[in-house]
């Protein structure tokens, strides 16, 4: 997703011509909507997963020292996260996004998982993955607190790093 300085300079770029004042509040209407559709997205998909009748999983994905990725390559885990999840048996969907530590402010993922089978620690050889099952019949508050925030920060304006597996979520026998 561009950010809203971006496309504020494409449409600038595109429309020579118009009011500068006009040219704001029409990009930032279309960069809320933009925002809108991402988070409206996120919530629909994270509903789904739990009213599915596979296993949720909540995961913290993280990097030993050996492999904890410098400012500038952060983006490029996303690959390595996504095999991971993918090569997992009984992966039915997964959303996974970035995040730092709140101690230590030490970078790391966190995805939920839907599975039909338990995940694995093997295949995942960066750092270790903590696997938490996710009661649908009461979610847990510090979970809760998790998808309010995996909410909000798929719309980051600065670079968000959210993937999604499949692209379109189909729950079994749905439509």
């Amino acid at each position: 997703m561009k950010t809203f300085e971006e496309r504020l300079n494409d449409y600038v770029l595109s429309h020579p011509g118009f009011n500068a004042n006009y040219v704001y509040d029409y990009v930032l209407q279309q960069h809320k909507k933009a925002i809108w559709k991402v988070q409206h997205r996120v919530e629909e998909r994270l509903q789904n997963m739990l009213a599915s009748n596979a296993s949720v999983l909540f995961l913290t994905i993280t990097f030993d020292d050996e492999h904890l990725p410098t400012k500038e390559n952060e983006k490029s885990t996303e690959t390595l996260v996504f095999d991971y999840l993918v090569s997992q048996p009984g992966v039915i969907s997964f959303v996974a996004n970035t995040d730092y530590g709140k101690k230590n402010g030490r970078f790391h993922w966190h995805a939920l998982v839907l599975t039909e089978l338990d995940l694995s620690h093997l295949g995942w050889m960066c750092g270790s993955v903590d696997f938490e099952r996710v009661r649908k019949t009461s979610v847990p508050l510090r979970l809760s607190r998790y998808l309010v925030k995996l909410k909000k920060h798929a719309t980051k304006i600065l670079d968000p790093v959210i993937i999604y597996y499949p692209n379109h979520f189909r729950a079994k026998g749905g439509e």
